[in-house]
């Protein structure tokens, strides 16, 4: 259960949509922070959003979970994500809108389910998701995050 208003979730949106979209962010794929400034597109969410950061080895982890792969507990409920892999919980998932993505995949051969796919498996770069996800900012059933709405104002 969250305590956040609609308009700091709205307002974690902007900071992500408009921290991803800067031309210095760099993608990693298969983990949320590679450690040379190169992230994921969760692992800049948690980045921008400030959310602890501990470095086993050569091991990046976020979250008081410490997780490495998937999106933490803080920026899933920071952001209204639906899932720590920035997809949608019920099933079928929906595509994310390839019109923005540009998919490498045919959609037959490959549906993105979720931001983590569209990251790893996709041909784009941090700027696009931001792009992606700044067109869907009030969030729904067919984006990654939870629709605003469901938030007290």
């Amino acid at each position: 259960m969250t305590y956040l208003t609609r308009a700091q979730v709205l307002e974690n949106r902007k900071k992500v949509v408009e921290y991803l979209q800067k031309p210095s962010r760099r993608k990693a794929v298969g983990s949320l922070d590679r450690g040379d400034g190169k992230r994921c597109c969760l692992g800049h969410m948690c980045a921008v959003l400030g959310v602890k950061r501990v470095v086993e080895g050569s091991v990046i982890y976020y979250g008081e979970d410490l997780e490495h792969e998937y999106a933490p507990d803080e920026v899933i409920e920071a952001l209204g994500l639906w899932d720590n892999l920035g997809g949608k919980l019920d099933e079928p998932y929906t595509r994310l809108d390839t019109t923005i993505l540009q998919p490498k995949y045919d959609e037959e051969e490959q549906p993105i389910t979720c931001l983590a796919e569209a990251n790893d498996q996709l041909h784009i770069s941090p700027q696009r998701i931001g792009r992606y996800l700044e067109s869907v900012i009030e969030g729904g059933s067919t984006t990654p995050w939870m629709p605003l709405s469901e938030y007290p104002e």
